[in-house]
């Protein structure tokens, strides 16, 4: 059944970025190791129905490695099955500073 439920919640999630699909029985062989691939991210896909979830160091950098095979970013999606909107992801601080640059820019535009 908790494959069943991964798969579905990974199906949702690939259909929110842009070329987002799901990877099937991703884990399962060495070239299919990420739930998710888009046109820009790798991402892993984890959820729980606890009231926690534990970042273990060796996920993250799974997904690095991966993701910069791909020529991609790397990303990891923490869902809380019990309050949807606590639906998070976890990137590499490189990766926040250059959004915030480049929003700051847009927002600057904009002005």
């Amino acid at each position: 059944m908790a494959n069943k439920k991964s798969a579905r919640l990974e199906k949702l999630t690939a259909k929110d970025f842009s070329g987002g699909r799901a990877t099937i029985n991703s884990g399962a062989y060495p070239s299919w190791r990420q739930d998710v691939q888009s046109d820009n991210f790798v991402i892993e896909h984890k959820y729980t129905d606890a009231k926690s979830y534990i970042l273990k160091k060796a996920y993250f950098s799974d997904i690095i490695k991966e993701a910069f095979k791909l020529n991609k970013l790397p990303a990891m999606v923490i869902e809380f099955t019990d309050r949807p909107e606590l639906k998070v992801a976890v990137i590499r601080y490189e990766e926040l500073l250059a959004l915030d640059e480049y929003l700051s820019k847009e927002n600057a535009r904009d002005k």
